[in-house]
């Protein structure tokens, strides 16, 4: 079952959107339940909870930034944002969000934007764990919900986004990289690992994480984490 939020003030826009977007997902052969929202009945921590949210930005009572912000923690939703102001596209890359769809272009960016939710939503369900060795058990983590992987002393520390403790794994670092590095996550110092979609921002020596969390850059490998991450929040928009 894939849920869906749609948040838009012009009632009859939301009702048009939800039609369409409920048409898309019948044609994927998606099972839905789509929750619509006016701009005087959103309930945030209720838009977190679904799988696909789609935004309005321009809405007097609360745009789609402030809901976006919101949301914007742990295994969040994917946010697609849809507006009439296409220079909007530059402000909302800071939340990432999976696609951008103008209202203007609704018919011809709609169905590539559903079909591709639906394909990575579905590959997560499916793959997205990862077995991590834990005294003499294992543990079956969400990969989305790992934020960034420590060495600290003998152990490997996995930092979770859900705020619970972080996991304390034995092996390397290196042995948590081959199993990562083509699920999101980059070396970005010898003793970090992180998921590049949670990452805010990255100066010259650090990376900011979107809970604050400044996670050490090598030198090194300053160049390679700021071109992934680049080509992550490219196929992101």
């Amino acid at each position: 079952m894939i849920t869906v939020s749609i948040c838009d003030d012009d009632k009859e826009f939301l009702k048009k959107l939800s039609g369409k977007v409920k048409q898309q997902l019948d044609s994927f052969g998606a099972d839905c339940e789509i929750r619509t929202y006016s701009d005087d009945m959103i309930i945030v921590e209720k838009i977190a909870e679904t799988d696909i949210v789609f935004l309005d930005i321009d809405m007097p009572k609360i745009n789609g930034f402030e809901i976006a912000e919101g949301i914007y923690k742990g295994d969040r939703p994917l946010i697609i944002f849809v507006t009439m102001h296409d220079e909007l596209v530059y402000s909302s890359i800071k939340f990432r969000p999976f696609r951008f769809i103008r209202k203007t272009h609704i018919d011809e960016e709609l169905s590539e934007a559903v079909g591709a939710g639906v394909k990575l939503i579905t590959n997560q369900s499916a793959v997205q764990k990862l077995t991590v060795p834990t005294g003499d058990s294992e543990t079956a983590v969400n990969i989305n919900n790992i934020t960034y992987l420590e060495v600290l002393g003998h152990d490997v520390l996995i930092h979770l986004a859900d705020g619970k403790q972080p996991m304390k794994s034995y092996g390397t670092l290196l042995s948590f990289e081959d199993q990562l590095a083509d699920r999101g996550f980059i070396r970005a110092h010898k003793s970090f690992l992180v998921n590049l979609k949670y990452i805010y921002s990255i100066d010259s020596k650090d990376i900011i994480l979107d809970d604050k969390t400044v996670i050490p850059m090598s030198r090194y490998k300053a160049e390679s984490v700021k071109q992934k991450w680049g080509e992550y929040l490219r196929k992101g928009i």
